[in-house]
């Protein structure tokens, strides 16, 4: 019965968000987003199938191999779709990823039409299989089943490779990554891969482990928490890159946001010498300095390119290799350094010194803080002997 609550629960926030999703949501991350979403319906359904249902078992237990195979490719596209800097749309290369699909549909039309005898002596019969039938299945199955196991494994270090990429693609164009980092979305990963190998240390040692607080009703735990963290974050998430492409700037820039794959070329291919990069560092300070772009919230590479008439992969150019920093360090050390002012001259508070300094979140302002002044800003403030607030 509980795991029937459990598994219950899941479903229901999976179909609840399905709803909403298509309500709402016209990203390109919906086909993906609503592929993850009825995966994890269909496995949530699982105990209801069984204590319910029970004339539809076999029919259910042949599509598993299907879900499975089709859910992996799903989250990765997810992420793509998430962490791509320019549209995504599917193409050829998207294809690829579900090169394993049609084998694990064959997978599952064999079990669905194998005789119900063979059907259950595969599965829950303890002695060797000796039907054809049910022999040829459980060495499909067993193939299938080492296929997943190393795609899942395949999947999850290239996902957290796109990830740590990604954040330092953030910080050649952004100023501020704030519901840009998605660091949710790697929790999902890893909270998938625990399922994964819970869920085979359960049908392999249950009885052997239980005394160790490894059961059935804990895989179900686990796949409520996943269907919670991705309906809870996966349909207020946008696009890292999205404000970035949908601006006008990008129809007359299209290449200048791919920055992990043109920054090598464009260097390569760019005829900057030493004067050009110290007279564009030049009008970067000028930039901080006097027109104070850095206290915008919202400013960015594209519109930091657009006000100094300088190419953006220029200025990314100018700030690795002349200047030695980035976009995001570039425009947050400018905004710590009149922070530091404010914080030694003015009685405002911290939060009023955040805002006042460009940034529109106080856990920000203490994390950039910390990354330039190595203190906290009231730390900062005693050290100087000012007054905290």
């Amino acid at each position: 019965m509980f795991d029937l609550v459990i598994t219950s629960m899941a479903a229901a926030i999976a179909i609840f968000s399905l709803s909403l999703l298509l309500k709402q949501n016209t990203s390109s991350a919906i086909v993906p987003f609503s592929t993850i979403m009825i995966c994890l319906t269909i496995l949530s359904l699982g105990p209801a199938v069984f204590a319910l249902l029970p004339s539809f078992e076999q029919l259910y237990i042949a599509l598993l191999p299907t879900i499975f195979f089709v859910f992996l490719p799903s989250v990765w596209l997810y992420q793509q779709t998430l962490m791509s800097s320019d549209p995504w749309h599917w193409n050829k290369s998207t294809i690829k990823h579900l090169v394993s699909v049609p084998f694990a549909m064959g997978l599952s039309l064999l079990l669905c039409t194998m005789p119900s005898e063979s059907f259950q002596q595969m599965l829950y019969a303890e002695e060797m299989v000796s039907q054809p039938v049910a022999y040829a299945a459980s060495l499909f199955f067993f193939f299938m089943f080492i296929v997943w196991c190393l795609l899942s494994f395949c999947y999850t270090l290239a996902m957290i490779k796109r990830t740590i990429s990604y954040r330092r693609e953030l910080k050649t164009v952004f100023s501020d990554q704030q519901g840009k980092t998605m660091g949710w979305l790697n929790l999902f990963s890893y909270l998938v891969l625990l399922s994964w190998i819970y869920a085979l240390t359960v049908l392999l040692f249950e009885e052997r482990l239980q005394a160790f607080g490894i059961f059935q009703s804990g895989v179900f735990i686990l796949l409520l928490l996943l269907v919670w963290l991705i309906a809870a974050n996966g349909l207020s998430q946008r696009p890292g890159f999205e404000d970035i492409i949908d601006t006008d700037l990008s129809a007359h820039q299209p290449n200048t946001i791919q920055v992990s794959k043109l920054k090598k070329e464009s260097y390569q291919r760019s005829a900057l010498n030493l004067d050009d990069l110290s007279q564009i560092a030049a009008k970067l300070r000028h930039a901080i300095t006097a027109d104070q772009v850095h206290l915008g919230s919202d400013i960015n590479l594209l519109r930091l390119s657009k006000q100094i008439g300088v190419p953006s992969q220029y200025i990314s150019q100018t700030l690795s290799q002349h200047l030695g920093t980035n976009f995001f360090d570039f425009i947050n050390k400018a905004r710590i350094d009149d922070a530091k002012r404010l914080l030694t001259g003015t009685e405002r508070s911290v939060l009023d010194v955040a805002v006042s300094s460009g940034f529109n979140a106080r856990s920000s302002f203490y994390k950039a803080f910390k990354q330039f002044a190595d203190v906290t800003p009231i730390e900062y403030r005693r050290l100087h002997g000012c007054s905290s607030d």
